[in-house]
């Protein structure tokens, strides 16, 4: 018994050392058949730094993904990054499911859900 607790006090420990990563996502209107720049920030609530993160912008309806560069989140700091997404110019003005996520290369990963506004001038 003493060792599960031990394993799940762990567990909530490595959990918390890097969770809570995406802040916000902007813009939240994107115009067809541009290519866009999505500033996607983090802040890190852990006690260990975040490194080897990257981050990604998915439409799942429109089949459109983007990625960042490798980055990194210093623990208590905030960081922001880029990722580069290009519609096509044919897309119906709507809103679209858009899946922001990042990850790193130990593990960690989270996800946030967003709707993002598609016009066409």
């Amino acid at each position: 018994m003493k060792k599960i607790i031990s394993m799940l006090i762990l567990s909530i420990i490595m959990i918390s050392s890097v969770t809570a990563l995406i802040g916000h996502i902007y813009p939240e209107k994107i115009q067809a058949g541009e290519r866009e720049n999505f500033l996607v920030t983090f802040f890190n609530h852990g006690t260990k730094n975040a490194n080897n993160l990257r981050a990604s912008v998915y439409f799942p309806d429109l089949d459109v993904y983007g990625k960042s560069s490798s980055f990194k989140v210093r623990h208590q700091t905030s960081n922001r990054v880029y990722v580069e997404v290009e519609t096509d110019e044919d897309v119906k003005p709507d809103f679209y499911p858009a899946i922001v996520r990042v990850r790193n290369n130990k593990g960690h990963r989270e996800t946030r859900h967003v709707w993002i506004e598609v016009y066409n001038e």
